[in-house]
């Protein structure tokens, strides 16, 4: 079947559209001006809005940050991470990391094929040290030798961290709906 000569989409294009894309163009400012000024006055509108784009266009925006994510160094990723997590700079972790020297701070290992974890009281929010993946699940836990045992000991006493001029308290995560 041959399209309409008189539908929509002939009359869409032309001289009226090229107007219309000059002057969009032309009040790009302005018109973001507006729209921002719309959305301060009417955030209930905005947000039915910005929802109901969000649920049509869910693929685009996954595909968008895995993208993102994709294209991040594991560096900056960890560095992201550390600061969330625990408002510490890859600046300290550095030098909490060469104070222990390059070990974890009970089974005295260098780290193997990952970094070593920020270890924190989670009472008051200090952090205590850096710890391999497997003191950090189990800090005093199932270690039968008691070298490990005494260091276990001495590093919970601890009060302040290796490495840090004053102590850093983690920031908590304010909860999401639970």
């Amino acid at each position: 079947m041959a399209p309409k000569a008189n539908s929509s989409r002939s009359k869409r294009y032309g001289p009226q559209v090229r107007a219309e894309k000059r002057y969009y163009l032309a009040n790009k400012v302005q018109r973001d001006l507006d729209s921002r000024a719309w959305r301060k006055r009417n955030p209930e509108k905005f947000a039915a809005i910005d929802k109901c784009w969000k649920k049509n266009h869910m693929p685009q925006i996954n595909k968008r940050d895995r993208e993102r994510y994709k294209n991040k160094s594991l560096a900056s990723r960890r560095e992201a991470y550390l600061w969330k997590r625990y408002g510490l700079s890859m600046d300290q972790y550095a030098a909490m990391f060469a104070a222990q020297g390059g070990a974890c701070a009970v089974c005295r290992r260098p780290p193997q094929r990952i970094s070593l974890n920020v270890d924190h009281d989670h009472v008051t929010g200090l952090i205590r040290g850096l710890l391999c993946p497997y003191c950090n699940k189990r800090v005093v836990g199932r270690h039968r030798v008691s070298t490990l045992l005494q260091n276990a000991a001495k590093y919970l006493e601890r009060k302040t961290p290796l490495g840090l001029a004053e102590s850093i308290i983690v920031r908590r995560r304010k909860n999401k709906g639970r």
